[in-house]
């Protein structure tokens, strides 16, 4: 799921994303959420990404620094939570 989805730039509204992230954590289910182009959003109010709703550590929020600061790096990062975090012991 995006925010701000290239090329027209939707957005699912605030209840929408509520009710996935509720939809998905009922059934167990993981939300990987893309969200590089949340910095260049120009509107009134920024969306709340979908992690804000995410109460049982459901939701992967990626976002990156390329598309608002330095787009030659490609310097990203995973809020991943509980859930996703990788194990210390284990190899990627």
């Amino acid at each position: 799921m995006t925010n701000g989805q290239n090329p027209l730039g939707f957005t699912l509204s605030a209840e929408k994303k509520a009710a996935l992230v509720a939809l998905l954590a009922r059934y167990n289910v993981m939300l990987i959420e893309d969200d590089v182009y949340s910095e260049l959003y120009f509107g009134r109010e920024k969306p709340l990404p979908a992690k804000f709703w995410d109460r049982q550590e459901m939701t992967l929020h990626c976002s990156s620094f390329s598309k608002c600061l330095v787009p030659g790096f490609r310097i990203g990062w995973v809020a991943a939570g509980k859930t996703g975090a990788a194990d210390p012991g284990s190899s990627s």
